[in-house]
């Protein structure tokens, strides 16, 4: 009689315990939605995920449903109920109300059109130091995505070719300036493939966005110090005073062995060490630990002619026709820096037509998704327009 009372007592601060983390993940759940629903308009672009988690390491809805007790993996619901607490108490915290939200964005919009402006008269009025500013701004910025992205499984982005070049362009700039090899190598990577990235993947200029603002800045800011590099050097630091006249023509001049060749030859060495991490060494991670990369984004879409070619090989030989038409394309764009190179109109010219694709994307957005979805995001029912008499 007394071994079933025990049991019949365990049984109910079993069930009570149960209960309790049951109320606890509902909880949990109600705010991941709420946050979800608040949130997912400022995460749209070029950053979407196929299948893993994204939202700042917590658990998958599959996991946030109550287990039994105990677990198959030996973690009973006691256990548990800690964790939970936590989780929910972070995500309370990270939760921001509407108005702050409005006030967060339109701080954003303020500061992104202050740096409209800042850099339009920094590029006109001393082009031969804008790097100065580019380098302040990237140390922020790619700080920041870091911080970002590595809390939501998306930092092997970094790991792209962009990345690889606005490191090309810092050690250019700061660590190499008077090389004439590396100059022309650096801007044929920059004035090419970075450059037409912002047409190929459609960046946008969305001022009050730090990831949209943040994924243009990397493909239009190198691209604009590359060409005040190229047309206005810094005599300070390029120092051509001290160059022999041998030296000054290497650095003017440039040939189809310079761009096509020797500016492919250091843009090999970055798709030989990315192959290696993301497809060899990283794989087991990626697929085990829900990190995304770029190869996932661009083969997700079936409908692409792109990914339908990467998708009709077989599965082992993906990442290697991956990469294949990644080289081609880039070696094509590349080619095009040689019209920039010996031009300044018309490599002024494809900088204005860059810029104008993505203030036209950025409207785009602003008028036909933004508008509608930042409204239902806030949960405020439009106020009706006034009569005009």
């Amino acid at each position: 009689m007394t071994s079933e009372i025990e049991r019949d007592e365990r049984n109910s601060a079993a069930d009570a315990t149960t209960k309790k983390v049951t109320g606890l993940a509902g909880l949990l759940q109600s705010a991941r939605n709420s946050i979800n629903r608040n949130m997912e308009p400022f995460l749209e672009g070029l950053h979407k995920v196929d299948g893993g988690s994204t939202d700042s390491g917590y658990e998958s809805d599959s996991e946030a449903s109550v287990p039994e007790s105990p677990r198959a993996d030996g973690v009973s619901v006691s256990q548990r109920e800690p964790v939970l607490r936590s989780k929910l108490k972070k995500l309370s915290e990270i939760q921001l109300k509407p108005e702050q939200v409005l006030i967060r964005d339109k701080l954003g919009f303020f500061l992104g059109v202050v740096n409209l402006c800042l850099s339009a008269y920094w590029l006109g009025g001393s082009p031969q130091t804008f790097y100065k500013y580019y380098t302040a701004k990237a140390v922020v910025l790619y700080g920041s995505r870091f911080y970002l992205y590595k809390s939501k499984n998306w930092h092997y982005y970094m790991l792209e070719f962009c990345y690889f070049a606005n490191i090309l362009l810092l050690l250019e700039v700061w660590v190499f300036p008077q090389s004439p090899t590396f100059h022309k190598i650096v801007f044929a990577q920059v004035a090419g493939p970075l450059t037409w990235s912002i047409v190929a993947l459609r960046n946008s200029l969305v001022l009050h966005s730090l990831d949209k603002i943040t994924s243009l800045f990397m493909h239009i800011s190198p691209a604009l110090v590359c060409w005040a590099w190229r047309w206005y050097p810094d005599p300070s630091v390029v120092k051509f005073d001290q160059m022999s006249a041998e030296q000054l023509k290497a650095y003017n001049t440039a040939s189809w062995w310079d761009i096509g060749v020797l500016s492919m030859g250091s843009y090999m060495i970055w798709v030989v060490l990315y192959y290696i991490k993301v497809f060899v060494l990283s794989q087991d991670n990626v697929k085990n630990k829900g990190y995304v990369t770029l190869f996932q984004y661009m083969t997700k879409n079936k409908k692409s002619l792109f990914a339908r070619v990467v998708m009709s090989a077989p599965e082992v030989l993906q990442p290697v026709v991956y990469m294949g038409i990644h080289v081609v394309l880039c070696w094509l764009a590349t080619m095009t820096a040689m019209i920039w190179w010996h031009s300044k109109t018309a490599h002024t010219l494809f900088l204005i037509f860059c810029a104008s694709v993505s203030a036209w994307n950025g409207a785009t957005y602003y008028f036909d998704i933004f508008a509608r979805k930042y409204i239902q995001s806030l949960g405020i029912e439009p106020k009706p327009a006034k009569k005009v008499e």
